[in-house]
């Protein structure tokens, strides 16, 4: 079993923030794609699908390509990438530790939890400017032994949804409506469009520019899943064929598919409440 090792703080295509997630089997397939980024940030012609069979070729527990591409799209246009946050190292910076730490050393604890956020840009990362965290770190303080209002007291069990794993879509006929709804009839280029051999969490569909073509997952292949989802991941992925990065016009061209938003929404939300056992 792998477990979360750290993460980096990288900034997506529309200037926000976002955290890439590691763990602990992918740390030396990154620290060397970084390492070597001499030798591909120049050469687009490398990309994050080729680096990420490069560097993690056998890996069962891969880093989504998307963490990928924004991680390589960090370095080719920021030309700078975060220090791995170490997750151990949370402690370091915990609110009730610290000011508990304060008040075993006779400090301050406003200026004790100054300190402690130049000191560990971890603090900046996860609380964002200095009076913020001072505060939390106070907050830590007044609400010792005690629940403050409106706190979760317990964590109910959460109930997943059902979910068919029977195969009901022809992956085939679900390409042609989209090319015929959304391109008006002709997409060249593509080599094949076809299911993963099993169910991934890591990703919904993936376009391989090496040879064109697009294998998208099995796990939507379910009466569970509306069809126009489906499609909506195949034209995703038929994107790619012209723009292989997640810029600013290929979202624009993204979004011109119908109800785009909601298909978003069942992808990112719905997917992860349902009980779906290879996951």
């Amino acid at each position: 079993m792998t477990i979360p090792s750290g993460w980096y703080s990288l900034i997506d295509e529309e200037g926000l923030p976002v955290r890439m997630l590691v763990f602990d089997n992918q740390r030396e397939g990154i620290e060397e794609l970084l390492a070597d980024c001499d030798n591909w940030k120049m050469d687009l012609a490398l990309s994050p699908q080729t680096l990420r069979d490069i560097y993690f070729p056998e890996m069962g527990y891969r880093p989504s390509l998307r963490d990928i591409e924004l991680l390589v799209d960090n370095v080719r246009n920021r030309e700078a990438v975060s220090r791995l946050f170490e997750i151990e190292g949370r402690t370091d910076i915990d609110p009730t530790l610290v000011f508990k730490q304060a008040e075993n050393d006779g400090e301050d604890v406003f200026a004790y939890a100054g300190k402690v956020y130049n000191e560990h840009p971890m603090a900046a990362d996860l609380f964002g400017d200095r009076e913020k965290y001072i505060m939390a770190v106070c907050k830590a303080k007044v609400y010792e032994n005690q629940v403050p209002i409106g706190a979760k007291v317990e964590e109910l069990p959460i109930e997943l949804i059902p979910f068919s794993r029977e195969p009901v879509y022809d992956i085939n006929e679900l390409a042609r409506e989209v090319i015929d709804e959304q391109f008006d009839g002709s997409y060249e280029g593509i080599s094949s469009i076809v299911w993963t051999r099993r169910a991934y969490r890591s990703y919904f569909g993936i376009f391989y520019p090496d040879d064109n073509s697009i294998k998208i997952n099995c796990v939507l292949n379910s009466k569970d899943v509306p069809r126009e989802v489906v499609k909506f991941v195949i034209y995703h992925e038929l994107l790619h064929r012209d723009i292989q990065c997640h810029n600013k016009e290929f979202r624009r061209r993204e979004h011109l598919y119908p109800n785009y938003t909601e298909h978003e929404h069942f992808l990112s939300d719905h997917m992860n409440q349902c009980d779906i056992k290879e996951w």
